[in-house]
């Protein structure tokens, strides 16, 4: 991993509009950030954590059927740091309509 610093970071949030079982099983994931937005910088990784708020799990995928079947869960408050340049993806869904993730990435 990179101990150089870094020129910059971004940080911000997702909020699911939908709850993941709104329109059909696991349907209602959505990517941290649109396509090709935000890259994490060499040996970078970003932390997304559950807002606090919550009142439901969150949960953390791919965009594969398997990863969706079996998506990382957070509990509100806890986070999860990955280790991926492409942030599009990451998905995020909730159990509660209109719960959110925080996220924050050195560019």
């Amino acid at each position: 991993m990179s101990t150089a610093s870094r020129p910059d970071f971004m940080n911000n949030e997702k909020v699911c509009t939908l709850d993941v079982n709104n329109g059909g099983a696991w349907s209602n994931y959505y990517p941290l950030v649109d396509a090709n937005t935000y890259k994490a910088g060499e040996g970078c990784s970003v932390v997304v954590r559950a807002r606090q708020t919550n009142t439901g799990l969150i949960y953390i995928a791919k965009n594969l059927y398997a990863s969706k079947v079996a998506p990382f869960r957070l509990s509100p408050g806890e986070a999860i740091e990955l280790r991926i340049k492409d942030l599009s993806q990451i998905l995020v869904g909730a159990e509660v309509s209109g719960d959110a993730v925080n996220w924050i990435v050195e560019l």
